[in-house]
């Protein structure tokens, strides 16, 4: 991701996989990526999200320039 001008430092790093949960009308839907993409089922999923669903990423790891692997905090979105 490129940051603003002003940030202090730019890293480069590696997403290594991450979990996509999608609730729609209440109903858990989720798929598991093993790399930095989209599968073709969350495209598809994610195609056809409605008003009011959530939709979760997380357990992302990403691969730290010094090849640490670092895990980062959920992201939470609801459709509006």
């Amino acid at each position: 991701a490129k940051m603003g001008d002003d940030f202090m430092f730019d890293i480069k790093t590696r997403v290594r996989g991450f979990k996509l949960t999608i609730f729609s009308n209440g109903v858990p839907w989720f798929d598991t990526s093993t790399n930095n993409r989209l599968t073709t089922e969350m495209e598809q999923k994610l195609s056809k999200v409605q008003v009011g669903s959530i939709i979760l990423i997380e357990e992302m790891s990403v691969k730290m320039p010094n090849g640490k692997i670092e895990d980062l905090s959920k992201i939470t979105l609801r459709v509006k």
